[in-house]
């Protein structure tokens, strides 16, 4: 399990996550606060489970109930998945919530990688926002 976590996935079960912290993958159980949307888009992931825009979701409504660590943990799972175009807005609000849990330097790393994947995909709006949130924090 901690090889499988070292990626940042998270497993969710009856409102425990197992969440990975960092390269060492420790693991960590937290109750959470679950909501019927996560509850809907978990149901909906096991059907496609590399649907972007629902692992997005999932990570947004884990940022709305408070739960930052699991929100990284979903955006890095979709950012490191293999996709034909990567999905740019998950960079920026992975960034983001690094940086309200105070991990600024794993938050420039993500938002730089952002600014690379955003470029090439000719996203220059999210690019440009990504590139403003970095000068803010070097």
């Amino acid at each position: 399990m901690k090889d499988f976590l070292a990626f940042g996935v998270v497993a969710i079960g009856d409102g425990i996550a197992i969440v990975a912290d960092g390269d060492d993958a420790k693991l960590e159980e937290r109750t959470m606060a679950r909501t019927p949307r996560m509850a809907q888009i978990e149901a909906l992931l096991v059907d496609d489970p590399d649907d972007a825009f629902l692992r997005y979701g999932l990570a947004m409504e884990h940022a709305s109930a408070g739960d930052d660590a699991v929100c990284v943990n979903v955006l890095n799972d979709l950012i490191t998945r293999p996709a034909s175009q990567p999905y740019v807005p998950a960079f920026l609000q992975c960034g983001q919530a690094l940086m309200r849990l105070d991990r600024t330097e794993e938050a420039c790393a993500v938002l730089k990688q952002g600014v690379e994947v955003a470029g090439r995909a000719g996203d220059t709006h999210a690019q440009g926002e990504m590139q403003g949130l970095l000068a803010s924090l070097e």
